[in-house]
C-alpha cells in the first residue's frame, strides 16, 4: 500500500482534516470492554449514532453535548440501570472514547455499561506493524456454569515488540510487574509467529501456545502513531472459563505530558462486584509531573475526588507507577499517540483472577471536569407549577424560579440520614427543617420543596416535583405507548385521580388518549373512546402543544423527557380559575416490573423510602412536621397497560393503589372514587438504598433465631414472635402484624410482642430508627403458612 496505512472506512474519509464537527463524521472500529468488536457510526448533523456487530445486533440512537465538558457527548442510551449519565464519548480526528451500555458475553439481552476505544485507521501493510508497545488489559471473567459476567477480573501490563517487518511478536508474560521486554524473566518471555488475521487489518499469532496471549489484534493510527488494539474471548484456565479482554497498547517511548485528560474507567476490588468500589466511571484527571488529581462520576450517581502521587517505574522507565483510581493499589500509568491508559497491577501472592483490576482509558486536550450533576433542570410538581431549578454541587446552591424569574437562592447539603439524599435549606420553612429534599439519577432529579399553590402564590407548600434536562426535540423521536398517571384539583378544591393509557404515533404528530373509565391497555381501548390530539411544536426546544382535532378549545402544553435512556410523559398546569392544576406523568408502557427499593416524595409532602416486591409493597413516610408512618399494600397484576400492578392497603383494604416503575422511576397513585386515597401520589427513584440495614433477635416461642431484615416463620396457632433490636436501635410507634390475634405488646422501645394466629398468613411490618444517625429503616416479617 506504498507504505500508508489503509483506512478503514474510506466512504466515509473527510476531505480534509478539521476541527469542525462534520468532518469527525463517520465509521470507527470498536474494540470494548466487554470483549467485543463493534463498528460505529457517528453524524453530527443530526446528532445520531449507530452500534453494530458481525452478528447483526445493532443500537441507535441520539447524543447531546455535555454542557459541562466541552468535547464531551452524552448518548441517549437505552437498556442501561445506571443512577448516572455516564454513556458518554470524546472524539478526535482519528479516534472516539468512551463508555456504552454494551451486551453481555452471550446475553445480549442484558447490558453493561463497558469502556471502548474507537478508530477510523488500521494498518494493513505488515511492514509498517513494527515497534515496541506496552500494552494494558482490563478482563471479565465469564463463567459458563453461572452463564454470568464479572463477578471477577483483573488488569495486567505486558509489554511486547513486533519485529522483522511483522513478522514477529515478542511479550513478556509476567502478571505482576511491568518489565520490560529485554529484562523480561525467565521462562515469560514469548516469541510468536504473526500471519493475517480472517479481516482486513487483523494479524494473528500462526500458533497458539496456550499462554493466553492469541488473540486477533490491529494496529490502528491514532495523531500519526501505531496503537495496538484487540478485544475477544481468550480461554481462561480450566474448561468453561471465558477472559473478556480490552487491550490497548501504546507506544513505548520517553516523555511525559501534563495536562487534563478525560474518559472512562472500570473497577473490581477483590473480584467481587458487589463491593462498593467495584464500578464504571467518567473521569476527569489532571496530570502533573509526580501527582495526579483525579474526578469521578461514577454509574451510581457517586462523585469522588482522589489525589496521589507518582513516580517512574523502576522496570519500565517509560511507565509511571502511583495510587489508583480510586486507590486500590499500585496503579501502572502510561502515554501514547494522545491517550493515557492506567491499570492496577495484580495482587502479591493471589492466584486467578489476581484479586484486582482496573483499567482507565483518556484522550489529552480536555478541560477540567464540571460535576455533571450541576446546571439548570426544568422542573414539574404535581401541584401543577412549572420552575427552573439550577444546581451546583461544588459550592451547595441553588436557584428555583418561576417564568416571572420569582424564586429563592439558598444552599442544600448532603443529608446524613439519607445516602445519596440532599436537603434544601429554605427561607420558605423553619430553621433545621428537612423537608425540602431531592435526589439525583442521571439527568432527573426528584424531591421536594416549598412551593406556591395554584391560585395562592403567597402561600407555600411542601410538594413532591421531578426534574429534567434531557427532552425530545424531534417529533419522529417522541413516538411511545404510555400509561399515565395524573393528580388533579378542581376550583372548588376537589382532588381527584386518573389513570389510562395513550400513544404518541410513530410521526410524532398526533396523540390518541384513552378516555375511558375503565383502565384498557391502549391497543384494548374501544374505538369509540380514543380522543385525538395534533402535536405542533411549542414555543420552546422540547415542548410541544397537543390540541384535539374535534375541539380545539382542549388543549394542552406538555413535553417528553429522557431519563435513564427511556422517555417520560410531563405535563403541569395550573388553569386561569384560582386553585385548580392538574399534574400528569406518562411512564412507557413494558411489562418489566422489578423489585427493588426506592427514594421518592408524596403529594403529602413527605419524603417516601419504598420496598417493592413482586406481591407487595412497603413505605416508610417522614412528614414535614418529622414525624413517620408507613404505607403498605398488596400487588398484583392491575389488568389493562403492561407492567401496571395494584392493590389494597391491608389496614385500610378500601383504600386501592396503582403503581408502575419503569426508566428508573416509581410512580403510585392513590385510585378514585374513595376520598382517601383519590389524588394521592408518590413519585420514586428505583434501586436505592433504604439507609443503613439492622440487626434484629427474633424469639419464638422462647427459642430464639436471627434474621438481618427479613424472615418467614411457620408460627403455630397461639404462639408469640418477640422482636429485639440492638442497642443502637429502637423501634418507632408504628408497627402492625395482619396475621396476628391482637395488637402487638411495646414492651420497650427495642422490644416488640405479637400474638400469632397461624391460619391467617399476614406479615409484621415495623419501622426502626437507628439512634446515632436519626435514619429509618424498614422491616418486614412474613409469619404463618405461606
Amino acid at each position: 500500500m506504498n507504505g500508508k496505512a489503509d483506512e478503514l472506512f474510506l466512504v466515509n474519509r473527510p476531505l480534509a482534516r478539521s476541527p469542525f464537527a462534520f468532518a469527525r463524521n463517520g465509521q470507527f472500529h470498536v474494540f470494548a470492554g466487554n470483549g467485543s468488536q463493534q463498528r460505529l457510526q457517528i453524524d453530527f448533523s443530526p446528532n445520531r449514532y449507530q452500534f453494530w456487530d458481525d452478528q447483526g445486533h445493532s443500537t441507535s440512537g441520539t447524543f447531546s453535548p455535555d454542557f459541562t465538558q466541552p468535547g464531551t457527548y452524552v448518548f441517549e442510551a437505552s437498556g442501561t440501570r445506571d443512577k448516572a449519565a455516564i454513556s458518554r464519548f470524546r472524539i478526535t480526528d482519528d479516534a472516539v472514547v468512551g463508555m456504552f451500555p454494551f451486551p453481555e458475553f452471550q446475553a445480549p439481552q442484558l447490558t453493561k455499561a463497558r469502556p471502548f476505544i474507537g478508530v477510523r485507521t488500521l494498518v494493513t501493510n505488515p511492514s509498517e506493524l513494527d515497534g515496541t508497545y506496552n500494552r494494558f488489559a482490563m478482563a471479565l471473567v465469564y463463567a459458563d456454569a453461572t452463564a454470568q459476567t464479572g463477578f471477577w477480573g483483573y488488569s495486567v501490563v505486558h509489554q511486547l515488540r513486533i519485529s522483522g517487518g511483522g513478522a514477529t511478536l515478542d511479550v513478556c508474560r509476567y502478571d505482576r510487574l511491568e518489565y520490560r521486554l529485554d529484562a523480561c524473566p525467565a521462562g515469560f518471555r514469548k516469541t510468536h509467529a504473526l500471519v493475517r488475521g480472517s479481516k482486513a487489518g487483523f494479524w494473528r499469532l500462526l500458533k497458539d501456545d496456550g499462554s493466553g496471549e492469541q488473540l486477533d489484534f490491529a494496529i490502528a493510527r491514532i495523531n500519526n502513531q501505531n496503537v495496538y488494539l484487540a478485544a475477544g474471548a481468550v480461554q481462561g484456565p480450566s474448561a468453561g472459563i471465558h477472559d473478556l479482554q480490552l487491550r490497548v497498547g501504546l507506544p513505548d517511548a520517553p516523555g511525559w505530558t501534563t495536562g487534563v485528560v478525560e474518559g472512562p474507567s472500570w473497577k473490581s476490588i477483590s473480584g467481587n462486584l458487589a463491593l462498593p468500589w467495584n464500578s464504571v466511571a467518567w473521569n476527569s484527571i489532571t496530570l502533573g509531573a509526580q501527582e495526579s488529581r483525579h474526578a469521578q462520576f461514577t454509574n451510581e450517581g457517586q462523585w469522588h475526588h482522589a489525589l496521589s502521587g507518582f513516580s517512574t517505574s523502576p522496570s519500565s522507565p517509560n511507565l509511571k507507577v502511583g495510587g489508583g483510581l480510586p486507590l486500590l493499589g499500585l496503579q501502572v500509568i502510561g502515554q501514547g499517540a494522545g491517550l493515557t491508559v492506567g491499570v492496577v497491577r495484580p495482587l502479591d501472592n493471589v492466584g486467578y483472577p489476581h484479586g484486582n483490576g482496573s483499567f482507565t482509558l483518556a484522550l489529552a486536550d480536555a478541560a477540567p471536569l464540571v460535576d455533571p450533576r450541576n446546571g439548570s433542570y426544568e422542573l414539574s410538581a404535581a401541584n401543577g407549577t412549572r420552575h427552573r431549578l439550577s444546581l451546583d454541587f461544588k459550592d451547595g446552591t441553588f436557584r428555583i424560579e418561576d417564568s416571572q424569574a420569582h424564586g429563592e437562592t439558598g444552599t442544600f447539603a448532603p443529608d446524613p440520614r439519607e445516602e445519596g439524599s440532599y436537603v434544601f435549606s429554605s427561607v420558605r420553612l423553619p430553621s433545621g427543617s428537612t423537608a425540602a429534599k431531592f435526589q439525583p439519577t442521571g439527568n432527573g432529579i426528584v424531591g421536594t420543596f416549598p412551593l406556591p399553590d395554584a391560585g395562592s402564590s403567597p402561600v407555600y407548600n411542601v410538594r413532591p416535583f421531578i426534574a429534567a434536562r434531557s427532552f425530545v426535540t424531534d417529533a419522529a423521536q417522541l413516538s411511545e405507548e404510555f400509561t399515565q398517571f395524573t393528580t388533579t384539583r378542581s376550583s372548588a378544591g376537589i382532588i381527584d385521580s386518573g389513570l389510562g393509557a395513550t400513544r404518541i404515533n410513530a410521526e410524532g404528530t398526533q396523540l390518541f388518549v384513552c378516555n375511558n373509565w375503565t383502565v384498557y391497555a391502549f391497543q384494548a381501548c374501544p374505538a369509540d373512546t380514543i380522543l385525538t390530539y395534533d402535536i405542533v411544536r411549542g414555543d420552546t426546544p422540547g415542548a410541544w402543544v397537543a390540541t384535539r382535532t374535534s375541539e380545539p378549545f382542549d388543549r394542552s402544553n406538555f413535553q417528553v423527557a429522557r431519563l435513564n435512556g427511556k422517555k417520560v410523559f410531563l405535563r403541569s398546569t395550573v388553569s386561569a380559575a384560582a386553585g385548580s392544576y392538574s399534574f400528569r406523568i406518562g411512564l412507557p408502557a413494558t411489562p418489566e416490573f422489578g423489585t427493588g427499593r426506592a427514594y421518592g416524595a408524596d403529594t403529602d409532602g413527605a419524603s417516601v423510602l419504598g420496598d417493592f416486591k413482586a406481591d407487595r409493597y412497603d413505605s416508610v413516610r417522614t412528614k414535614v412536621d418529622g414525624s413517620t408512618d408507613n404505607l403498605s399494600f398488596s400487588l398484583a397484576p392491575y389488568g389493562g397497560p403492561a407492567g401496571l400492578k395494584g392493590g389494597s392497603r391491608y389496614d385500610v383494604p378500601s383504600d386501592k393503589y396503582g403503581a408502575l416503575q419503569t426508566a428508573g422511576l416509581g410512580v403510585l397513585l392513590g385510585l378514585r372514587q374513595n376520598v382517601r386515597t383519590q389524588g394521592y401520589m408518590q413519585l420514586m427513584l428505583m434501586n436505592q438504598a433504604l439507609l443503613e440495614p439492622f440487626r434484629v433477635h427474633v424469639t419464638l416461642n422462647g427459642s430464639p433465631t436471627t434474621s438481618t431484615g427479613r424472615g418467614s416463620y411457620a408460627a403455630p396457632p397461639g404462639s408469640t414472635i418477640n422482636l429485639t433490636t440492638t442497642t443502637d436501635v429502637e423501634w418507632s410507634i408504628f408497627a402492625r402484624c395482619s396475621g396476628c390475634s391482637s395488637s402487638p405488646t411495646v414492651a420497650t422501645n427495642r422490644q416488640l410482642s405479637f400474638p400469632v394466629n397461624s391460619a391467617v398468613p399476614g406479615f409484621i411490618d415495623v419501622t426502626a430508627r437507628k439512634l446515632s444517625t436519626g435514619a429509618y429503616s424498614l422491616l418486614t416479617i412474613e409469619v404463618g403458612p405461606h
